[in-house]
């Protein structure tokens, strides 16, 4: 098909010593495109989607609009990644999907593992907006074996408000985290799920040691 939009394609390559540069949302609030530093890349892709895996040894990933401090140093990670593209129908934009299978990472803060999926929402074109296009459709489970109680607040999200994050960062003086759990479901315009009023409208929960 013609270069600038072709019907089919198929591509492998393998990528090592990747960095790619993360990108704020144009959004107020909003979650930007994660980058990454020093990783390892193995990817195989056509028009209807594809499969990747993920390697990353002292290097880093960029989370804009996550955390207060967006660059998040890891020791190590690893990550199986798989893809969708569905053509919708009415020739709008396709859906696309994005699965992590047996993600594991961890630094000098904290070990944990977590499986996930993403997916573009119902809205059409590229809206921004609950229900919209994007942000998308979230569904995250995770498992922090161990860390340090120092550090949580660290790793709490923009979207818990300053005051909480701050005074976990200012009381919690020692100990350590274990069997923690974590789970993120629902339309990421609501998160944190404030108004939620039952788990089909949004879910954010952090249970632990």
């Amino acid at each position: 098909g013609p270069l600038d939009a072709p019907t089919r394609y198929q591509a492998k390559a393998l990528f090592s010593g990747l960095s790619l540069a993360a990108r704020p949302s144009s959004e107020p609030n909003g979650v930007g495109r994660p980058g990454l530093r020093n990783a390892t890349l193995q990817v195989d892709a056509n028009e209807t989607g594809g499969q990747a895996t993920l390697g990353l040894n002292n290097g880093a990933v960029e989370l804009p609009g996550v955390f207060a401090d967006p660059l998040l140093a890891l020791d190590t990670l690893g990550a199986q990644l798989q893809w969708k593209i569905e053509p919708a129908r009415g020739g709008g934009p396709p859906k696309v999907t994005l699965q992590v299978k047996g993600a594991k990472f961890g630094n000098a803060d904290a070990q944990a593992a977590l499986t996930g999926s993403w997916s573009t929402g119902p809205g059409s074109g590229d809206t921004l907006a609950r229900g919209g296009r994007y942000p998308g459709l979230l569904e995250l489970n995770g498992r922090i074996v161990r860390g340090m109680a120092t550090k949580v607040a660290r790793y709490l999200p923009l979207g818990i408000p300053e005051a909480s994050r701050l005074y976990v960062e200012r009381a919690v003086r020692a100990g350590t985290v274990r069997d923690v759990s974590f789970r993120v479901k629902g339309d990421l315009w609501d998160f944190p799920f404030y108004a939620a009023r039952s788990a089909n409208e949004g879910e954010f929960r952090i249970a632990g040691k």
